[in-house]
């Protein structure tokens, strides 16, 4: 897979045809705003670039020699970047920031650079008009692009976040950028797709990429940009005033958001319970149960408080098992990730899953869980109770059995404000 990958490769190309200044291929037409989950429009397969720019359609396609590596040229991440008809208009951005053209032409290190085509430029300057952004948000978008640690292809296929160049306060550490692989190629935070990868340097690696990646704004930008999926758990959150209960000043945090759908999935006693008058604080309460304060818990890495300023905490392959405390006082969520590979599986309390993961926030991270998230019972003495009561949540959160509204109010007993 990985000559097969570097044969697609502009750098690849020139290994083969010779010449110092690489050629990209050119990129196709940049989505529209995703939904959520964020994907691409369109049925149509989004077109792969040929292997060989340049040539005649007919012109047959040798296959690269068993022994083909990856070529790697002789100049930094910066000279290419610059010299490439492809990424003007990058450059030229980078190229006002001293400090960052020493950082991407360093040999000190290896980076990663997502670099936006100059056409993802000419599609976000028809939106902006006359509408400029300050050096410093220009800056700080500059630095999303960079990673300090080198992702080819092969290393990308098993990342689901990576961290950039760009450091957070609101987080305490590098802002992520979220990888994964979809119908039309990697997509990094969704919406971006790379269109030229395993662009070799002799300090790191190039990506070129279909969409300019901006910094996220925060979590709760993020889910009104999406009302068809995230508008009950909105409302009940001006209903309940839910902002007023977190502090000015947070290290990041974790928000476990249910869909509407997961509303759906609530007993419809219950659902008209909640938001009624009479049902107030114990919606308010079950919000809090979603809701984690500066400890900030992606699929593969883990920002915790004690940790010292800047240091991330990568969660190791296999399974993995933290609780997490919530905004409800007293009551903790029990998550366990499971990593094989690529593949991550995050379940909550032992029965709901994570749908969405990741979703990439400046104050922290959103995962989309299946179900709304009810606190358990207290458990009995009598160990046969347990088990049964245990049994009877197991069949509620898969649909067979439903919960009375009485079960409901009993599990917030003693959480309530007053």
């Amino acid at each position: 897979m990985y000559r097969h990958l570097a044969s697609e490769c502009p750098a690849h190309d020139q290994a083969e045809g010779g010449g110092d200044n690489p050629q990209w291929p050119e990129p196709p037409e940049p989505p529209e705003p995703p939904s959520w989950p964020p994907k691409p429009p369109g049925d149509e397969p989004r077109p792969r670039p040929p292997a060989h720019p340049g040539k005649p359609p007919g012109h047959p396609q040798h296959p690269p020699p068993h022994h083909s590596r990856p070529h790697i040229h002789n100049e930094t991440i910066w000279q290419l970047i610059s010299k490439s008809n492809y990424t003007k208009k990058f450059a030229e951005y980078v190229a006002e920031f001293e400090d960052l053209v020493t950082l991407l032409n360093s040999t000190v290190a290896n980076y990663t650079v997502f670099v936006p085509t100059d056409r993802a430029f000419d599609n976000v300057e028809k939106h902006i008009h006359n509408k400029h952004p300050s050096k410093e948000k220009i800056k700080q978008a500059l630095t999303y692009h960079i990673t300090n640690e080198p992702f080819p292809i092969f290393k990308l296929l098993l990342s689901h976040t990576i961290p950039s160049a760009l450091h957070s306060d609101q987080l305490g550490g590098p802002q992520r950028l979220r990888i994964g692989l979809g119908p039309h190629g990697f997509a990094v935070n969704f919406y971006s797709h790379i269109v030229a990868g395993n662009i070799f340097a002799s300090n790191g690696v190039i990506h070129g990429v279909d969409n300019i990646l901006i910094p996220p704004p925060d979590v709760e930008v993020i889910l009104s940009l999406f009302p068809t999926q995230f508008s009950t758990f909105s409302l009940a959150a001006h209903l309940t005033n839910l902002k007023a209960d977190l502090p000015a000043v947070t290290r990041g945090g974790t928000l476990f958001a249910p869909p509407n759908s997961a509303w759906e999935r609530l007993p419809r006693k219950v659902n008209a319970f909640l938001f009624s008058p009479f049902g107030r604080k114990y919606l308010k309460a079950l919000l809090q149960y979603h809701v984690v304060l500066n400890e900030t818990l992606y699929s593969d890495a883990y920002y915790h408080p004690i940790a010292q300023e800047g240091e991330v905490q990568s969660l190791p392959k296999g399974q993995y098992h933290v609780d997490l405390p919530t905004l409800l006082e007293g009551k903790h969520l029990s998550i366990d990730i499971s990593r094989f590979g690529g593949f991550i599986n995050i379940v909550i309390n032992g029965q709901s899953v994570v749908r969405v993961q990741d979703g990439i926030a400046r104050n922290g991270v959103i995962q989309v869980v299946k179900n709304v998230l009810i606190p358990p019972r207290k458990p009995p003495a009598d160990p046969v109770e347990a088990a049964r009561r245990e049994m009877e949540d197991i069949e509620i959160q898969h649909g067979i059995g439903e919960m009375t509204l009485e079960d409901f109010k009993s599990r917030f007993e003693g959480l309530l404000e007053d």
